[in-house]
């Protein structure tokens, strides 16, 4: 998890920060759980918020050059990666109760503000922009509620 999730994302950051033109932007994919907690999930988490904090570090060092480093924060997302998950029944209505915007996000959700990093209009550097429809508002549903959620959907589908 920590070469994943930290390691590599460090030794991307060094070299991105080495070889960008000037006014160029970094823009790295954290988590809502680097801030909120999720069961059982403390090296993903605590991975996620350190990158947020190197990301930070980036950002002051080579603001000079008219570099921006920020870091995008996404809830649970529907992804390829995330799909198998995504069709245990209940899975996602235990998630979607906790975000005040009603719904998981999307990838296009995080592109959308990705390409807004990006873009010369964004005048924000060090700052970790939380995608999550209002999530880190609230919580994660524990692992009690994610199992009552999908055993009552199991039932509702029998």
């Amino acid at each position: 998890m920590i070469a994943l999730q930290f390691k590599g994302p460090f030794q991307f950051l060094q070299a991105a920060a080495r070889t960008l033109a000037p006014g160029g932007s970094i823009i790295m994919i954290s988590s809502a759980t680097a801030t909120i907690m999720l069961e059982n999930h403390a090296a993903y988490m605590g991975t996620k918020a350190g990158i947020d904090h190197v990301v930070r570090c980036v950002a002051n060092e080579q603001g000079a050059r008219g570099i921006r480093a920020n870091s995008i924060s996404p809830g649970l997302t529907a992804t390829p990666m995330t799909g198998q998950a995504m069709q245990t029944p209940g899975l996602e209505a235990a998630f979607q109760k906790e975000y005040p915007l009603g719904r998981i996000g999307t990838s296009d959700d995080i592109a959308a503000a990705a390409v807004w990093l990006a873009s010369d209009e964004c005048f924000m550097t060090g700052q970790n922009l939380q995608v999550n429809g209002g999530l880190t508002l609230r919580r994660n549903p524990t692992q009690a509620e994610i199992g009552a959620a999908v055993i009552a959907a199991m039932a509702g589908g029998q």
